[in-house]
């Protein structure tokens, strides 16, 4: 073998064995997280409880004390919707919240994961 290819062939060797390290070093490297198809928490709250909200029981013609009561029981049916309207929204938040940060921390690089 003559020394030129000797010379040679220590260099590719060197270069070759000098790449490893940054190999192994990308190996190891996470991908930021990307959401595709992640959307605010509050588009998944219908619009129509946003911008109309709960509308009153209609008042009764009479004055009979039977009607003032069905009109009674008629507007705290209105409030039970309008309350559950308002637990159902934070429902809504709160697990869209809890999926975010979920698919936040699946994303951790494994040497956060301890």
């Amino acid at each position: 073998m003559s020394p030129s290819f000797t010379r040679r062939a220590r260099r590719i060797l060197f270069r070759s064995l000098s790449m490893l390290p940054a190999a192994a070093l990308c190996a190891c490297a996470s991908q930021p997280p990307v959401f595709l198809n992640a959307q605010a928490c509050s588009t998944l709250i219908p619009d129509a409880w946003a911008k109309a909200g709960v509308p009153s029981a209609p008042l009764p013609p009479d004055k009979s004390v039977g009607e003032w009561i069905a009109f009674a029981d008629a507007q705290t049916g209105q409030l039970d919707i309008a309350n559950a309207r308002t637990t159902d929204a934070l429902a809504i938040i709160t697990a869209c919240e809890a999926r975010d940060r979920a698919a936040q921390n699946a994303m951790k690089p494994w040497w956060r994961l301890w």
